[in-house]
C-alpha cells in the first residue's frame, strides 16, 4: 500500500489503517506487570471462534496492518487460520505478533505456513524479552522461560532464511 493511500484513508477516516485483534486471553505465563490478569485467570473463555472471526473480517473494510495480541497468541491452535482470514478478506499486507516464545514448535509451524501461504504479506514476530535470564524468569514467573524464548528465537532465525516475508524483533516492558 502506498503512503498516499494510507494518508488518504487517515484523512477520510473511511477505512482503518491498523486493527489490533486480541485473539485470546489465555496465557501460560503470569508476568508481574501484566494488565490482563483477571481474564487470564478466569476459566470462562469468551474467545471468538474461527467462524466468528471470519464473519468479523468479512464485515470490515480493507486495512493494511493487523496487530495480533492476547494473552499468548500462539496458545490458540487455529492462529494461522485466523491470520489467513484477515489477510484474505481485508487485504492485510503486514501482520505483527508478539509472543513469549514458549511454544517454539507451534510458532515455527504457524509462521512457516502463513509465510508460505501468503507470500505478499509481511509477518513480524516480536519476542517479549524482560531482561537477562534470571530476571526474565522471575518477572514472567516461570523457570526456563528465557531459555525457551531464545530457542524460539534461534528457530525463527533459521525460518527467516527461508521466507523473505518474515521479520523478527523484540519487545520490552519497562517498569
Amino acid at each position: 500500500m502506498r503512503a498516499t493511500q494510507l494518508v488518504s484513508r487517515y484523512i477520510r477516516k473511511d477505512h482503518p489503517v491498523q486493527v489490533i485483534l486480541f485473539v485470546t486471553s489465555r496465557c501460560n505465563l503470569r508476568c508481574k506487570m501484566c494488565f490482563y490478569w483477571i481474564p487470564i485467570e478466569t476459566p470462562n473463555l469468551n474467545e471468538l471462534t474461527l467462524a466468528e472471526m471470519t464473519t468479523l473480517a468479512k464485515s470490515m473494510k480493507p486495512f493494511p496492518s493487523l496487530l495480533i495480541g492476547g494473552g499468548e497468541p500462539f496458545i490458540r491452535k487455529d492462529l494461522g487460520e485466523v491470520i489467513g482470514t484477515f489477510v484474505i478478506h481485508n487485504n492485510v499486507n503486514h501482520v505483527s505478533i508478539p509472543t513469549n516464545g514458549w511454544y517454539k514448535d507451534r510458532v515455527f509451524r504457524v509462521m512457516d505456513n502463513v509465510c508460505r501461504n501468503h507470500p505478499e504479506t509481511y509477518f513480524n514476530i516480536d519476542l517479549s524479552i524482560e531482561g537477562p535470564a534470571e530476571l526474565h524468569d522471575e518477572i514472567v514467573q516461570k523457570i526456563g522461560a528465557h531459555k525457551r524464548l531464545f530457542e524460539t528465537h534461534d528457530a525463527l532465525i533459521e525460518l527467516r532464511r527461508q521466507h523473505k516475508n518474515l521479520g523478527l524483533g523484540a519487545v520490552f516492558t519497562m517498569s
